[in-house]
């Protein structure tokens, strides 16, 4: 197996940025030609914000746009006698203690803090991924590969907690590297408590068998998840019992009412619904939970596996989480710059044709294409399937089977070489 370290960063801020700005000049083809849209409604969200928050809450006047990811969850976490009964919050316990130690500080103060914050973790370790590129070329690699790229800006135009999120799971993966135990299982642990899925990044953990960093993570993960319970009225098992409730009824009802940013399977199902491939579509959500446990069980089975790389298990674990996720918005396709920041780190050991085709499809995943797929149809509607909500997870499933396929070509072919290999 050949082992290219060379350039291929730069290849991959090269292609983001590409990608980037042909979505932006898509986008804006799109809104001022086609006149298919505001600029605002193709590239990001709506810019007049306007979240289901009551109008003493809202904060003093700066413009339309009040971040409603942050703004709603901050109202949430001071409802009594807790968010998760009168708030109908789905966030985890640990998301909404961080929010209502946030609410009690002004409100564009606390949003200032938590995105300096989000965006201070996030970016470091792609700052410090490789010691030998220099400051320039460390700089561009932030702007073109971490913050020009779609779904952290829409991560920012919502001020969606995700943005911390992977930027704890990066800092996890960045001491992973290193060897540091202590605090790569503290800052995955702390991302789990905040939303759950990253749990699936352990995988990279039992691998090389960090077994410090596993209790580190678990502890990190309860304590950050039992303590806001305590900061809430109404009984631990009441406010789980309501927070289950509020997941499933708010993923099946965004599924549908926001399917232009939706990238789950389910998304896609409900996208494939409104082409010919109707009956494709009715199949794939009638099926949905199976193809989900097929595609976690490829992923459990192979990443052990001694073939398969640690970047390859990473591009899996965000694939396999953003289609199993009910409703999957812009904003969680950060997730993907987590694998991203493996080739970054020069840590990927393949040949280079299949460095080269992963740095397309995650260049691809993250540029903007929120555009309406039925542009020219009857059907057309603003708030309906996009390009994004039909391509991202094929990419997505493309990419699974292409990991499982690679894998399973080298163990053939090595089983083929010991056998003919003369016996003495």
């Amino acid at each position: 197996m050949m082992i290219s370290r060379s350039n291929n960063g730069q290849r991959l801020t090269s292609l983001i940025r590409s990608t980037f700005i042909s979505g932006l000049v898509l986008s804006w083809v799109f809104a001022a030609y086609l006149q298919r849209g505001r600029f605002d409604q193709l590239f990001l969200f709506d810019a007049p914000d306007t979240p289901p928050v009551p109008g003493s809450f809202y904060p003093g006047p700066l413009g339309v746009h009040t971040f409603g990811d942050f703004l709603q969850p901050l109202w949430q976490s001071r409802l009594t006698p807790s968010p998760f009964i009168t708030g109908y919050s789905s966030y985890l316990p640990a998301t909404n203690g961080l929010f209502w130690l946030l609410s009690w500080i002004p409100y564009w103060t606390a949003f200032v803090l938590f995105v300096s914050v989000s965006l201070a973790a996030l970016v470091y370790p792609f700052f410090n991924a490789d010691r030998n590129v220099d400051l320039w070329g460390r700089m561009g690699v932030i702007v073109a590969g971490v913050l020009l790229t779609y779904p952290t800006l829409c991560a920012l135009d919502r001020g969606n907690v995700q943005l911390l999120t992977i930027g704890l799971v990066a800092i996890s993966i960045h001491h992973f590297k290193r060897e540091n135990q202590p605090l790569a299982g503290i800052s995955l642990g702390m991302a789990v408590a905040l939303k759950a899925y990253p749990l699936l990044f352990v995988l990279l953990f039992i691998r090389r068998r960090h077994w410090q960093s596993i209790g580190y993570a678990a502890i990190t993960a309860a304590v950050s998840t039992f303590i806001p319970l305590l900061l809430f009225n109404g009984g631990s098992e009441r406010n789980v019992r309501a927070l289950l409730t509020n997941l499933s009824s708010s993923q099946s009802e965004l599924s549908r009412l926001a399917l232009f940013t939706n990238n789950s399977l389910r998304g896609l199902s409900l996208t494939l619904q409104t082409t010919s491939f109707h009956n494709v579509g009715l199949f794939v959500e009638r099926n949905v939970g199976l193809f989900v446990i097929v595609f976690l069980l490829v992923t459990l089975l192979i990443s052990q596996t001694k073939r398969i790389t640690n970047f390859e298990i990473a591009f899996l674990v965000a694939s396999i989480s953003t289609l199993s996720i009910g409703f999957s918005a812009g904003y969680v396709l950060l997730i993907f710059l987590v694998p991203s920041l493996f080739i970054f780190q020069n840590e990927v050991a393949l040949d280079q044709a299949w460095i080269n085709f992963y740095s397309v499809l995650i260049a691809l995943i993250l540029m903007p294409k929120q555009l309406p797929l039925h542009l020219f149809s009857d059907t057309y509607r603003q708030d309906g399937p996009s390009i994004a909500g039909l391509v991202n997870p094929l990419i997505m499933i493309l990419s699974i089977c292409a990991i499982a396929a690679r894998i399973t070509i080298e163990g053939l072919r090595d089983i083929f070489t010991r056998s003919m290999q003369p016996k003495y």
